[in-house]
């Protein structure tokens, strides 16, 4: 696997790395799209049983597993130290400028109120000042974070609906990518 520099700004640069290496990287077929066109295997995807871990927001497909379906979810690969695979020297993202969008808008989400707010339980270990660029920025990330989410579902449910036995992961992962390339 092809690990790039990237160039990290903000509390990032900072960061001991804690998301990274406590949280299972759930992405959706954009992030797959945006990830395989800068890495040159597939060596980094995998798939957790979505009975297995809860990650909000995640949709569940189904794969046949010994001949019967089972819920899974798409994720990032995980080392032998349970951290992300993309996870590199001195705690920086291999992928930081590619990073899947919930990478991007970690620590944050939109409030009730429309406002910013630090997401429940989040592990962030550096205090977030966010200045108006850097505002807008997490905004405009996080809505396009559930328009992408949105078409994700939509594909995971039609994935869902026209599941034949012989569905693996490649199969799910060459749909997914077709619809994201149809989708413009």
């Amino acid at each position: 696997m092809v690990q790039m520099e990237s160039s990290l700004n903000g509390p990032c640069a900072e960061c001991t790395a804690k998301c990274c290496k406590n949280y299972v990287v759930a992405i959706t077929a954009y992030d797959l799209v945006r990830l395989v066109d800068k890495v040159d295997s597939l060596d980094w995807v995998d798939v957790v049983k979505a009975t297995s871990v809860e990650i909000p927001l995640a949709h569940r497909f189904f794969l046949f597993n010994e001949g019967f379906p089972e819920e899974y979810l798409l994720c990032l690969k995980r080392d032998n130290a349970e951290s992300c695979i993309f996870l590199g020297k001195n705690n920086y993202c291999g992928v930081y400028n590619f990073r899947p969008m919930t990478c991007r808008v970690y620590p944050f989400q939109k409030g009730s109120d429309g406002e910013l707010a630090y997401k429940e339980k989040y592990r962030c270990p550096v205090s977030w000042t966010l200045d108006k660029h850097a505002r807008t920025q997490f905004f405009e990330d996080v809505e396009k974070q559930k328009k992408e989410l949105e078409n994700y579902g939509k594909w995971c449910r039609e994935w869902n609906a026209k599941l034949a036995p012989s569905g693996n992961l490649k199969m799910f992962l060459e749909f997914m990518i077709s619809k994201v390339k149809e989708s413009g």
